[in-house]
């Protein structure tokens, strides 16, 4: 709540600050110019109103990396499951929208974005059977969840398609706030098979945090006003956030242990090309000024 209050103060000052500027005198011309001048004048200001406001929305998020294993196990890892993931999660910003012209406006934003996604998989793993005191194999679930949260700052530009429908689109950058916060949860799904043989424990939770990258890419969509009063919007948006800029640094040579019988050993894995992109939807109340 502190953060959503700090959005909505600095949409406020900047309001303020273009609202001085607006209102102060032309030194350069006189006052009594005329009535032509003036209706002129406001004419022009009516052309070109401005706007402050606050947007909350969901976020669908689309995570991806590439993983390369030596020797190969692709096909039984349960660390496949790392490669993708998909989650929902939720943002709140505000933001000051300029008119340029009849056409065009420009919107600087604040955002408070949330990024979660998750995914499992069934795999092989090699584990150590203490009753016959051998290595034997066992089907296995990995199912990951993580969470992060960004402060963000864009720039857009706005393009009126009709006098509601609009385009909007411009670059955006995304500063870390904390960890990445992720869980694992293994779940064994052969019979007979446990973690501890004497709680026969089949499910187990491991946690971490880890630090995570700055990022810079673009957002891009579609938005339609809705006027509730002369002066108020309601504001549905559709956005996609393509973000070229890897969430976290690559990772080289990662220990795979899920199939150490098999492989006499383990396996090293490459984590590469960790890439997080989102859909927002999101609606707003924009205020004119």
């Amino acid at each position: 709540m502190k953060l959503f209050k700090t959005l909505i103060i600095s949409a406020l000052i900047l309001s303020t600050m273009f609202g001085n500027l607006l209102s102060q005198e032309d030194v350069l011309r006189p006052r009594n110019s005329g009535k032509a001048s003036e209706k002129s004048e406001k004419s022009d200001f009516k052309r070109k109103p401005f706007y402050i406001g606050v947007e909350g929305g969901l976020n669908t998020n689309f995570y991806s990396q590439n993983i390369s294993w030596y020797p190969v196990v692709v096909d039984q890892s349960i660390n496949n499951a790392l490669a993708s993931g998909l989650g929902f999660s939720p943002y709140i910003a505000a933001f000051i929208d300029l008119s340029l012209s009849n056409s065009w406006s420009f919107q600087g934003r604040l955002t408070y974005d949330v990024k979660s996604f998750s995914n499992k998989y069934t795999g092989t793993i090699d584990y150590y059977n203490v009753t016959t005191q051998t290595y034997s194999s066992a089907s296995d679930e990995l199912n990951y969840t993580a969470k992060c949260q960004y402060f963000g700052l864009s720039i857009f530009l706005r393009y009126n398609l009709t006098d509601n429908l609009f385009l909007i689109f411009g670059p955006t950058i995304q500063l870390p706030i904390g960890q990445v916060e992720q869980t694992n949860t293994e779940t064994l799904l052969t019979p007979d098979v446990y973690w501890d043989i004497p709680t026969k424990t089949t499910v187990q939770t491991y946690s971490g945090k880890f630090d995570f990258k700055s990022r810079i890419g673009a957002e891009f969509g579609l938005g339609y006003k809705i006027p509730i009063t002369k002066n108020i919007l309601l504001v549905p948006q559709a956005r996609f956030q393509f973000m070229p800029t890897l969430i976290v640094d690559d990772q080289l040579a990662v220990e795979d242990r899920t199939r150490q019988q098999y492989y006499n050993g383990y396996s090293n894995m490459d984590l590469t090309n960790k890439l997080l992109h989102s859909l927002q939807i999101g609606l707003g109340i924009w205020f004119k000024i």
